[in-house]
């Protein structure tokens, strides 16, 4: 797995750099802005299917699908299939925009 993603971040950055697009490190107020984390396992937020309070889950490979755990402390541990093919998962996770900069607000 770790091969398929080398792979797309080496896309990745020729496409960045096609596009003449710099890395950016931190917002226009001066916050560091820290790089989207990629391939797998890792951790992201979500939400508590059942009260919306925002929860830790932990995104993983199992049998070729991406798998969404996650537990919330009163309704207890959630177990979803995240995206069906891992595969695609990770050529799609490539196209990002940039790293993380987020939405700019247009004055």
């Amino acid at each position: 797995m770790a091969k398929a993603t080398d792979y797309n971040e080496i896309i990745r950055q020729e496409e960045m750099e096609k596009k003449g697009v710099e890395p950016v490190s931190h917002t226009y107020l001066g916050s560091p802005i820290n790089p989207l984390p990629r391939g797998l396992p890792k951790t992201i937020s979500s939400l508590c299917p059942e009260c919306c309070k925002v929860i830790e889950g932990r995104l993983f490979e199992e049998n070729g699908k991406v798998i969404l755990e996650k537990e919330c402390p009163v309704h207890g541990s959630f177990r979803d299939i995240y995206w069906s093919d891992v595969n695609l998962y990770l050529k799609a996770e490539r196209w990002t925009f940039g790293e993380g900069h987020g939405l700019t607000n247009p004055k």
